[in-house]
This record gives C-alpha cells, sequence and structure tokens, in this order.
C-alpha cells in the first residue's frame, strides 16, 4: 500500500473519531446537567438541551464518516480465480442499486435513524452502522465468501460483498464462469425506473439458469413490491431475446422460471432490508419466501425485527444450507480469553471513573446518574463485544467442496484397479 493511501485511511479514521470523540463528552455533559438539575441547580439544566443537540450532531456526522471509512478500507479482490469452485457466493445487482443499498439503516419514508439507545449505552451497538448490503452479505455468509462485480468507474468499493474488476470487452464470458463455480447465485430481484440500466443483471439472470440447477440460484426482494413487478415484467423479454439467440447458434432451448407474485406484507416503517427471497424447485417454479416483522410478535419494531431474524431468516438458512453442494465448517472459534479481558478492562475503567466521581465534591444525585451513565456504557460495550465475535464466529466459515465428478479417464482407472484387485482376491482365495 502507498503512503499516501495510508495517510488517507488514517486522515479518514481520525475524522470519524473525532466526533464520536465529541458525542461522548457532549452526553457527558448531559448527564451531569440532569443531576445537577435533580439536585435543585435549574440553572444547570439549560445546558443539558445544548450538549443533547450537539450530541446527536456527533453521532450523526461520526455515522457519515463511518460510512465513508469503510469504503476507503474495503478490500478488493485481485482476481474471483482467487477462490476455488463451489467456495463462494456471487452476489449480483443492477449498479443502480449500489446507492440504495450502501444507505445506513433507510426506513420507508427516505429518512436516517439515530440509535439513541445504543448513544446512550443500554443497547447492542453491533452493526449499528452497517448499510442493507453489509446486512444482507451477513445473512448469507455463513454459507461461504459474498463477493460481487464492482462498478468500472467507482473510486471506492461500497462495503458489504468483496469486490473485484473486470475489462469492459470481456466482462460477460468471466461472469458466466464466475456463476458456474459459484456455490449459490444471489441476485437482486429490483429494477428502478430505469429498466435499461438493468440490461446485464437481466442476462446474469438467464446465463444462470442457463448453466445452473435451481438449488443454485435465490432472488433476493430488497425494495417494494413495485420494483419486483417490474422486475418480473422485465425477465420475460429478456428470456425470450436470449433463449431466440440460443436457437439460432443450436444451443439447447432455455427454461423460463415461474416468478411468483409479490404477496402482501403488513405495515412496519422498520424491517430487515431483505423482504423475502424466491427460490426455485426442480421445474423452476418460483416460490417466494416472503420475511415479515408485522406478522411477529412484539411490541416494538425492534424486537419483531428480531423475532422475525430468529424464526424466519434463520430457519431458512439452514434449509437453504442443506441444499447447497460442499459442507461448511467454522473456520474460527470464540475467543474466551479475547472475551474475559475486555470484561476485565470495562469493569476496571468503569470501577476507576466511578472512585474518581465518589471523590469530586458534588451533590449526590449528580454522582448517582453519572454513576448509571458510566456503567450502562460499560455494559453496552460488553454487549457490543459478545455479539460481535459470536458474529465473528459465524460469519468466519470454510467451505469444503464436493469432490469433482469421474471423468473418463479416472473411470477407466478405477475400473482397472478394480479388475486387478478381483484378480488378486480370486487368486489369494485359490
Amino acid at each position: 500500500m502507498s503512503a499516501s493511501k495510508s495517510e488517507g485511511r488514517l486522515r479518514h479514521r481520525l475524522s470519524a473519531l473525532a466526533p464520536m470523540f465529541i458525542s461522548c463528552i457532549s452526553m457527558s455533559f448531559v448527564m451531569t446537567g440532569v443531576g445537577l438539575a435533580l439536585d435543585g441547580d435549574w440553572i444547570s439544566a439549560l445546558t443539558v438541551p445544548v450538549a443533547f443537540v450537539g450530541g446527536v450532531i456527533g453521532l450523526w456526522t461520526a455515522r457519515q464518516k463511518v460510512a465513508r471509512l469503510k469504503q476507503r478500507i474495503q478490500p478488493v479482490l485481485p482476481s474471483l480465480k482467487q477462490y476455488g469452485a463451489m467456495t463462494y457466493l456471487l452476489y449480483l445487482r443492477p449498479f443502480a442499486e449500489d446507492v440504495r443499498l450502501a444507505a445506513i439503516d433507510p426506513l420507508d419514508s427516505g429518512k436516517g435513524r439515530l440509535p439513541y439507545g445504543r448513544m446512550l449505552g443500554f443497547a447492542d451497538s453491533q452493526g449499528a452502522e452497517d448499510s442493507w448490503e453489509e446486512q444482507i452479505v451477513g445473512v448469507f455468509q455463513r454459507c461461504g465468501r459474498v463477493v460481487t462485480v464492482g462498478r468500472p468507474d467507482e473510486e471506492f468499493a461500497f462495503p458489504g460483498a468483496k469486490r473485484f474488476y473486470l475489462r469492459h470487452e470481456d466482462w460477460r464470458q468471466e461472469v458466466s464462469t464466475g456463476i458456474q463455480r459459484a456455490r449459490l447465485v444471489l441476485l437482486v430481484a429490483g429494477i428502478g425506473e430505469n429498466i435499461r440500466g438493468a440490461d446485464g443483471t437481466l442476462w446474469e439472470f438467464t446465463e444462470a439458469v442457463r448453466v445452473l440447477p435451481p438449488a443454485r440460484i435465490l432472488l433476493l426482494v430488497c425494495g417494494g413490491p413495485d420494483d419486483y413487478r417490474r422486475f418480473r415484467a422485465a425477465c420475460a423479454g429478456a428470456f425470450a431475446e436470449r433463449a431466440e439467440r440460443l436457437r439460432r447458434v443450436g444451443e439447447p432451448p432455455l427454461a423460463v422460471p415461474v416468478l411468483p407474485d409479490h404477496p402482501e406484507l403488513g405495515h412496519a416503517r422498520r424491517r430487515h432490508p431483505l423482504r423475502g427471497v424466491v427460490q426455485f424447485d426442480e421445474d423452476w417454479r418460483g416460490e417466494f419466501v416472503a420475511f415479515d416483522p408485522a406478522v411477529e410478535p412484539g411490541r416494538t419494531e425492534n424486537r419483531r425485527n428480531r423475532a422475525m431474524l430468529r424464526r424466519r431468516i434463520e430457519p431458512f438458512m439452514a434449509r437453504l444450507e442443506a441444499r447447497l453442494p460442499g459442507e461448511v465448517t467454522p473456520a474460527k472459534s470464540f475467543r474466551w480469553v479475547f472475551a474475559a479481558r475486555w470484561i476485565w478492562d470495562e469493569t476496571v475503567i468503569g470501577c476507576g471513573s466511578v472512585y474518581l466521581m465518589s471523590r469530586v465534591p458534588a451533590p449526590f444525585t449528580m454522582k448517582a446518574v453519572w454513576t448509571v451513565f458510566a456503567a450502562s456504557v460499560a455494559v453496552g460495550s460488553v454487549r457490543t463485544m459478545l455479539s460481535e465475535e459470536r458474529l465473528r464466529v459465524r460469519k468466519n466459515v470454510k467451505v469444503v467442496p464436493p469432490p469433482p465428478p469421474p471423468t473418463v479417464r479416472s473411470a477407466r482407472f478405477a475400473g482397472s484397479a478394480g479388475s486387478a484387485g478381483s484378480a488378486g482376491n480370486s487368486h489369494s482365495a485359490v
């Protein structure tokens, strides 16, 4: 890596850490002002709104900086040949979807959301800054590494699937080879207003249907019903055109998948970016598996989303893994020593801060509020560490590919060896 790139990454890391530090200091002032106000110093309460606004601005700025930082540190694959056949998942989508899927925690209304509970330390902050693509990739990483083709003219790669880049003139041949060697092809079933901008993705879908069995193709529904309906309508013309081209060159007829309707989903202002998937049976009939948090139990949207992840997505991934070729084994184990050291460090820091606050000549209520805040931040840090460690173990897997099919030469060799073995056994018996 060049010195200029290293300096650029360091600069962006510092630019992301600075607003985080400002946000933490502002929230400390908020807790101090609340404590003094409860002790009767109502003048100090006037500083609470100002400090809280400063904390919110700092957190919002940090989220934007973290998103840009992820783009600059996203690893890039020199070539797809780095992975063996049947050991990776190929993620395909229209390039126009990258901007939408790179947003952090977007809502149906198009607005962002600040994790206030995570900012105060009451909630787990694992995945708080993950984009839609990172969340989608995180679901499927337990089946293998997720890789994708990067936009040729992009300066920095979007976070999520690992990017590799192709030349304009021969991209179809290389993508076709990547599709055939993939353990599973994940294709985003969504088209924006510009249908012509998805010509490449429609060709990739027809190519995957041509060279792969139905069990190794999965359509991802990440947008609204209208996006899916446009994709389904465009597929009809794309398959008809591709079938005609194959017929002219004497290729076998192309199967035409039957895409199901988009089911009605319940109203949920905040939901997982993966609205559902379409899987195919042996006759290429599609089944829409919806992931709808509105039908799950829970008082809040976060609880319903967690219930949907546990009751819908996790069982589906277990069934999907059983259909795929090869075998998945964990590549890393839970680092218990690391976790114990982290808990010890947070305990020492928390106890030290409480002791120092107890030595400060301040009202009791102020000390109590500040102590609760410090303890909540410590607990939130430990919860985040444990979640990230469990996620690291679940995502870092090793795929053992299935044995290659026997060739004519290997079959003849096995037959010769078997004949020789039979002759030897009969000779021994005699």
